[in-house]
């Protein structure tokens, strides 16, 4: 997948008030918008890459079929923390939803722990990534406390959208995790 990995800078778009097809109570286009971000088809890893990911061919995996290269099923992490935070999105929303959404649809107990797993998923990522980039705090006497953060913090960011496409070129099925 490295060679997928392009990468751009840019300045955040993300003030309080930002507007975002990804920010809101749930309606049906944003929730359409959240599934396109983090429901992709599983890929192939071939058997000789499981050991630099510190896995071994003698665990028990879900195999590819052979007409995607016979290795191990998988998908991305990215996925997953994007999953897991939609996941978190929906809890913080439940009651506004007329019908629970999917990964809720089973014991308060079993949603409260996928949930849990979620919010360990991602503390986990953020604390190995531990994102350094400085957050400026500007002066401004209309705030409340007289100054607010810059939250469009400049970044270099990998371009998901090649991300997307290469997961497209090497889905292992057409059925979306």
């Amino acid at each position: 997948m490295l060679e997928a990995v392009e990468y751009y800078e840019v300045d955040w778009a993300n003030k309080f008030d930002q507007e975002s097809i990804y920010r809101g109570l749930p309606t049906p286009k944003l929730e359409l918008a959240w599934d396109r971000l983090w429901r992709q088809n599983d890929i192939n890893v071939p058997l000789n890459k499981l050991s630099s990911l510190n896995r071994s061919v003698d665990t028990k995996w879900k195999q590819t079929p052979a007409q995607y290269g016979g290795g191990v099923e998988a998908n991305v992490e990215v996925f997953h923390q994007l999953h897991c935070l939609n996941m978190i999105r929906q809890y913080t929303y439940l009651d506004s939803y007329e019908v629970p959404p999917e990964g809720f649809q089973r014991s308060a107990e079993m949603s409260r722990a996928h949930v849990d797993h979620c919010i360990e998923t991602l503390r986990i990522h953020l604390m190995c990534a531990g994102d350094v980039t400085p957050v400026l705090v500007r002066l401004d006497e209309s705030k409340p406390l007289g100054a607010e953060a810059d939250f469009a913090t400049h970044h270099k960011c990998r371009r998901f959208n090649k991300l997307i496409e290469w997961m497209e070129m090497h889905a292992v099925s057409t059925e979306k995790s």
